[in-house]
């Protein structure tokens, strides 16, 4: 098995195989295949006998996504080629690590053994799925109005409205093991899915109390994340109000959603359950 380089330049063209690859396997890697059409990021394909095996990619900022959906069948393959990549390009520049648990397993384990290099935070997470044909898929993807609350798709106009909303969510959900949180970091990412029209909020009158957000959209499956509400509006319907209306709008669109929860976070799996989603792989992240 070798790595094979592909070039990110406005002007490149991207290899079919590997779009095609990352289509056949799209459920477990929307954010690289995003990232990769974007052209936001130097990626490289794992390649044997000139089949593609492997799709990961390599930021400016060091943070790796990867698709690896073999690795469990030869595993010594995998760590064998991606041992010769890291003695290519070194590991001074790593951040983090973020896919299927089974591929970032083998990520540590080839910085750990070779390089001395171990996670300083670790997360892991179950890796969930919402089935393409549901009982309410023909729900209206209008917003629910009543008395109390609204649903809206939220543009620029709402930053400075979600800007304390985002800033809890990751201060509780985001940030641990001594990790800083950044206003400035915070504002810009807010304002660039604002710009992509991809963060859904409930409002009560004019106040926002939960928010989700579209992290990744591909061509058939899009990955939710970021689902908070305030604390004293929790264990109240609010967060399963927003999603309801969320997923009636992406099914109208015809896409299929996945999500990664904490397994200890029994409120989130309980809601993420109740609106039919399942769990059907392990999703782990690792911060060095």
């Amino acid at each position: 098995m070798i790595v094979q380089s592909y070039s990110t330049g406005a002007d490149s063209d991207l290899p079919q195989s590997v779009i095609d690859f990352l289509l056949l396997h799209e459920k477990i890697c929307v954010s690289l295949l995003e990232r990769i059409q974007k052209r936001e990021v130097l990626f490289f394909a794992l390649l044997e006998n000139g089949r593609i095996e492997g799709v990961f990619s390599y930021s400016s900022g060091g943070q790796i996504l990867h698709c690896l959906p073999y690795v469990e069948s030869k595993p010594k393959v995998y760590f064998s080629c991606l041992l010769k990549f890291f003695s290519m390009i070194g590991t001074d520049n790593l951040f983090s690590v973020i896919g299927r648990a089974s591929g970032t397993d083998l990520f540590v384990d080839v910085l750990k053994s070779s390089y001395g290099k171990v996670p300083s935070i670790w997360h892991s997470y179950d890796f969930m799925e919402l089935p393409e044909v549901l009982p309410e898929r023909k729900l209206s993807s209008a917003c629910v109005e009543n008395e109390m609350f609204s649903v809206r798709s939220c543009g620029l106009e709402y930053l400075d409205l979600l800007l304390p909303v985002q800033e809890l969510y990751e201060k509780e959900e985001v940030l641990s093991g001594g990790q800083q949180y950044n206003p400035a970091v915070t504002r810009f990412l807010l304002k660039k899915s604002l710009k992509e029209n991809r963060v859904f909020a409930l409002f009560n009158g004019d106040k926002i109390i939960s928010k989700a957000t579209l992290t990744a959209v591909g061509k058939k499956y899009v990955q939710i994340g970021g689902v908070f509400s305030e604390k004293s509006f929790r264990r109240q319907g609010c967060s399963y109000l927003l999603m309801r209306n969320l997923l009636a709008y992406l099914m109208d669109k015809n896409q299929i959603p996945v999500l990664f929860v904490k397994p200890e976070n029994a409120a989130a799996r309980n809601l993420y359950k109740k609106c039919g989603f399942s769990v059907f792989d392990k999703f782990k992240i690792c911060y060095y």
